[in-house]
């Protein structure tokens, strides 16, 4: 591991944008604001969103280049019109030095405007009348600012939910039942073994990890439903529910998956 990884990162980012000009020092106090360990964070992501933040045109460029067909395609999926979709792009981006501030750098830009942007143009469409018109396909916060973890949070567990009940339906009826008593009713594999699923209390053991493997597998071959950047979405969801354990019934998974 790096003796300093924000130094790391910082250079990195250099390497990898130059022209943009960020100070060091300003990094590292946005990753302390963050409370996370730099190595959980996508730090250099959190380097461009600050030279964003600056209104900096190359940074700008470099964002216009590298996300704004994912814009434009997350938006799609809501509206369901390209020319729609294509002028909530362009407006997302006009407002983007005063949005971006509220990236934290604890996920990916993908991951962040994986839920960013189905709300801003869930808004969008309230703006123009048309949300009555157009069901979304997901519940949503009211507001798309995203101005604290709850909305986040929010996606983030219906997000999980979906991919966890798609990928339960791919588990033999027996290896869900155990999962099931497991976080959901409390119970040990001793109590499974003897009282649910009459076995071996080693076989609980051996079945859990076959289970939970296969259920991790199942739910990002799910995630890649939602685009090129799913995975790297459900990786951002383990990340906030994680810190959040209170606001999820499924937190204790996250430890096994």
């Amino acid at each position: 591991m790096p003796d300093d990884p924000i130094k790391t990162a910082y250079e990195k980012a250099r390497n990898r944008w130059p022209g943009l000009s960020v100070e060091i020092d300003r990094l590292r106090n946005r990753v302390k604001s963050a409370e996370k360990e730099p190595e959980k964070m996508a730090v250099e992501d959190l380097y461009l969103s600050l030279a964003i933040e600056d209104r900096n045109p190359k940074a700008m460029e470099i964002f216009y280049r590298e996300y704004s067909a994912y814009i434009r395609n997350l938006s799609l999926r809501k509206v369901k019109n390209p020319d729609m979709a294509e002028d909530i792009m362009q407006e997302y981006i006009s407002e983007l030095p005063e949005r971006i501030i509220k990236f934290k750098g604890s996920g990916t830009l993908y991951g962040w405007l994986a839920f960013a942007i189905p709300n801003y143009a869930i808004d969008y469409l309230r703006k123009i009348k048309y949300y009555d018109e157009i069901s979304p396909e997901t519940p949503a916060p009211s507001s798309a600012a995203d101005a604290d973890i709850q909305p986040d949070i929010e996606n983030c567990k219906g997000f999980f939910h979906q991919l966890f009940t798609e990928s339960m339906k791919g588990l033999k009826s027996d290896w869900q039942l155990m999962i099931h008593c497991s976080f959901f009713d409390r119970l040990t594999n001793r109590e499974i073994a003897q009282t649910v699923l009459k076995t071996p209390e080693y076989n609980i053991s051996k079945w859990m990890k076959r289970a939970l493997t296969k259920l991790k597998k199942g739910m990002e071959i799910s995630a890649k439903a939602f685009g090129n950047h799913g995975r790297e979405t459900l990786a951002h969801c383990f990340e906030v529910l994680k810190e959040f354990p209170d606001y999820f019934d499924l937190s204790g998974i996250f430890g096994k998956i």
